[in-house]
């Protein structure tokens, strides 16, 4: 495969994790840029007015640092030694952001894990796994 920028969303969960290993060992078969992403989910506003002095925007910047400190502690140098990474962090609804920014990239192949989830549980959450593949333009790779 000739794919250049390789898009790994993660949750920072262990099943993401598994999948943003998958996408680095197809980065270094092929020579391409890893971006790792993780979409903080922008609902604040909405479920959490100015309140007790906090205000959103101190909330979100709070949020961003704490996705900026765990990415590279989730992704250590020594797994990713060797490749062209990139970090990325975006606020929004997971799905459209994963999306939106395999597009403006353009990637060439997303790397997305699912939980697994069946039933009731894949009825009630819902899956950003699905939504993604449904509506990506590129190819999608799902780890389980």
């Amino acid at each position: 495969m000739d794919w250049k920028i390789i898009l790994a969303p993660t949750d920072f969960s262990d099943h993401s994790r598994r999948g943003v290993l998958l996408a680095r060992d197809l980065a270094r078969e092929c020579g391409a840029r890893l971006v790792v992403l993780h979409v903080v989910v922008d609902a604040l506003p909405a479920l959490l007015p100015d309140v007790a002095g906090f205000q959103y925007d101190e909330i979100s910047e709070a949020l961003q640092r704490r996705a900026e400190d765990a990415l590279p502690d989730f992704f250590p140098e020594h797994e990713r030694a060797g490749l062209d990474v990139e970090f990325r962090i975006e606020f929004g609804i997971p799905h459209d952001e994963i999306i939106r920014v395999a597009d403006d990239l353009p990637a060439d192949l997303i790397v997305i894990a699912t939980h697994g989830r069946t039933g009731a549980a894949h009825l009630l959450i819902g899956s950003v796994t699905e939504k993604v593949i449904r509506r990506c333009r590129c190819p999608a790779l799902v780890s389980k």
